[in-house]
């Protein structure tokens, strides 16, 4: 039923396949995963948000070189969260009894819920820093939907 001339011709067959597989996954896969971008803002027009930065590859930490900085957009819908943690600043008076240094580790932190106004009404929103996270690859686009945007926002005492 299968002769030598057959079974040769079927391997053939078989070996050019998973070669045009081999090939097309090295060729078109994706080479990295990343769920998040870290940047600072450049403009805000409507619900989209234009931003200088990096995308953030766990398994790759040279990603985040700033010679990798994109400009991507990043659109907020309804279902974006916004998370906003407040560093709360030394005063005058206890920078003075440290000789004006202190850990940023040690300052307190509030995290809490923030607002796409937060961002639009912050004097310095041009150059504020956020950390932008997708629920899909985000790596190599220049845009996608947001699901969370985290900000720092510096308190004064």
């Amino acid at each position: 039923m299968f002769n030598k001339k057959n079974i040769i011709i079927l391997i053939l067959v078989l070996a050019v396949a998973v070669g045009g597989v081999l090939v097309w996954n090295w060729k078109f896969r994706i080479k990295y995963q990343s769920n998040e971008f870290v940047g600072r803002v450049e403009k805000i027009e409507g619900k989209t948000v234009s931003l200088k930065g990096v995308y953030v590859v766990l398994e790759h930490p040279e990603a985040l070189s700033s010679a990798n900085q994109k400009d991507i957009s990043v659109t907020v819908t309804a279902d974006t969260k916004f998370v906003k943690t407040s560093i709360f600043l030394p005063t005058a008076e206890e920078l003075k009894k440290t000789g004006g240094v202190y850990k940023a580790d040690d300052l307190k932190r509030e995290v809490g819920v923030g607002t796409m106004e937060d961002i639009t009404l912050n004097d310095s929103v041009s150059g504020l820093s956020v950390r932008v996270k997708s629920v899909e690859n985000v790596y190599g686009r220049s845009s996608f939907v947001a699901s969370e945007i985290g900000y720092t926002v510096p308190v004064y005492k």
